[in-house]
C-alpha cells in the first residue's frame, strides 16, 4: 500500500504541461471580428466546391449530384443505406417534413388543398408531379434541393447528402418513375 501512495505522489513527467494556457489564448468568437481579413469577419465561409472530408469519400455523383461535370440521371447507390425500400422511407419522411408544407403531400404543388403555405403563396409552389418535373434528372434535382431555387432555399444545411436523395427517390415514387 506504501508503493503504491508514493508512486501516486510522483510527477513522472520532466515538465509539466501548461493545457490552461492553451484553453485561454486568444481567439475570436465564430461571429466575432478578426483584423486577420479583409471583411473582418472571423468566420470564413469554404471555398466553391468544397466537400466535406466525410461527403468526398461517398464519391463525386452521390456528393455533389454530378459525375464528370454533367448531372446524373439517377439515383446513385448510397453505400451508408441497405436497401433501396430504405432510401425511399427516409425520403418520405423528409420530404413530409421539408417539402410538403409548399408542395403539398402528393407534391401537386400550391393547388392541392393540403398545402396551407403553398395555397398562400404567389405564384403557387410548382407542381413536383408534372411533366416538367419528370424531365429533370435525378443529379439536378439534387442539386435543387442543395442549393435551392427561386423562392425555395437550400437545404443542404438540413438534409445530409443521403437523405437528399432519399427525398428524390420518394419523388420519383410519386411521379410514378424509378430512380
Amino acid at each position: 500500500m506504501l508503493l503504491a501512495i508514493a508512486a501516486c505522489g510522483q510527477n513522472t513527467e520532466r515538465r509539466k504541461l501548461d493545457f490552461e494556457r492553451m484553453r485561454r489564448q486568444q481567439r475570436p468568437a465564430s461571429y466575432g471580428v478578426s483584423a486577420a481579413f479583409p471583411d473582418s469577419m472571423a468566420m470564413r465561409t469554404p471555398p466553391p466546391g468544397t466537400l466535406a472530408r466525410e461527403n468526398f469519400q461517398l464519391g463525386e455523383a452521390v456528393a455533389t449530384g454530378k459525375l464528370s461535370g454533367a448531372f446524373v440521371t439517377d439515383v446513385p447507390p448510397l453505400p451508408q443505406i441497405a436497401t433501396s425500400a430504405d432510401v425511399v422511407r427516409i425520403g418520405e419522411r423528409d420530404f413530409r417534413i421539408y417539402c410538403a408544407v409548399c408542395h403539398g403531400t402528393s407534391g401537386a404543388g400550391g393547388r392541392e388543398r393540403q398545402s396551407v403555405v403553398g395555397i398562400n403563396m404567389r405564384p403557387v409552389p410548382p407542381s413536383l408531379t408534372s411533366d416538367s418535373a419528370r424531365a429533370l434528372s435525378a443529379g439536378q434535382l439534387f442539386d435543387i434541393i442543395t442549393k435551392g431555387r427561386g423562392r425555395m432555399p437550400g437545404y443542404s444545411w438540413a438534409l445530409p447528402v443521403a437523405e437528399r436523395w432519399g427525398v428524390i427517390a420518394y419523388l420519383r415514387s410519386l411521379q410514378g418513375m424509378r430512380g
